[in-house]
């Protein structure tokens, strides 16, 4: 185990989960399954690399944690042009008066 960035905790497991949580609120961030227990894990501050016995191993970029929300919500809109709607996902645009589009 180890403390992440923005108060986040990064664990990795004997049945080789390797997971991310929010210490404010207890949830799982992220996860993924490695081969092997996880018995390495480092971090800086712009990554997590992991490694497990039997040598599989995993990176996490955390260039999403050093960023400010409006930048993030506006790279979002611009790789994910859809919404989740009624019967799946929906073209949609950005919504025009949303605070982060001024």
């Amino acid at each position: 185990m180890l403390q992440g960035p923005m108060k986040t905790l990064v664990a990795g497991f004997a049945n080789g989960v390797l997971g991310l949580w929010s210490l404010s609120s207890g949830r799982q961030l992220e996860a993924i399954y490695m081969h092997g227990p996880v018995r390495h894990i480092v971090a800086d501050q712009m990554d997590i690399f992991a490694a497990t016995g039997i040598g599989h191993y995993a990176s996490w970029s955390l260039d999403v944690f050093h960023k400010r929300y409006c930048e993030v919500l506006r790279s979002v809109w611009e790789r994910v042009p859809v919404a989740w709607g009624p019967g799946g996902a929906v073209v949609k645009a950005r919504p025009p008066d949303h605070p982060c589009l001024r």
